[in-house]
């Protein structure tokens, strides 16, 4: 629309790579409990610790504490929003769990339980430990 003396020097041309944005790795690094020998009926605090252990940040997601029974079935007893975490960041937070019986039981707690946060690494999102729980007498 404007005459100019050069119409062929109207347009430059760069090419530039994008590259993916560094994705988050979340895992469980620690199951720790308030008492490691506790009796039927007693309240046991559970620590559960969620880290970012990738190269970028991750989003808010749900954490899920679950116990199998004797049949190794396992039934979700909590669960928590995680914070955004920034690579290298850790969070701590606490569970409670009674039983009421005697028995070994394992606590398992999962972070992205069905893997729709794009991570490194799509298989160290959880942990178990074991606890045994004493007769009441």
């Amino acid at each position: 629309a404007v005459a100019e003396s050069n119409e062929g020097n109207n347009i430059k041309q760069k090419t530039i790579k994008i590259e993916p944005a560094p994705k988050p790795d979340l895992t469980i690094t620690k199951i720790n409990f308030s008492n490691a020998s506790p009796k039927e009926h007693e309240q046991i605090r559970v620590w559960i610790y969620v880290k970012n252990i990738g190269p970028g940040k991750s989003p808010a997601y749900r954490c899920k504490v679950s116990t199998s029974n004797s049949m190794n079935n396992f039934a979700i007893w909590s669960d928590k929003l995680v914070p955004a975490l920034d690579p290298g960041r850790e969070w701590r937070w606490d569970a409670y769990f009674v039983s009421n019986s005697a028995g070994t039981y394992t606590i398992r707690a999962v972070v992205d339980r069905f893997n729709r946060v794009d991570e490194t690494n799509e298989n160290n999102n959880y942990m178990e430990k074991v606890i045994v729980v004493r007769k009441d007498n």
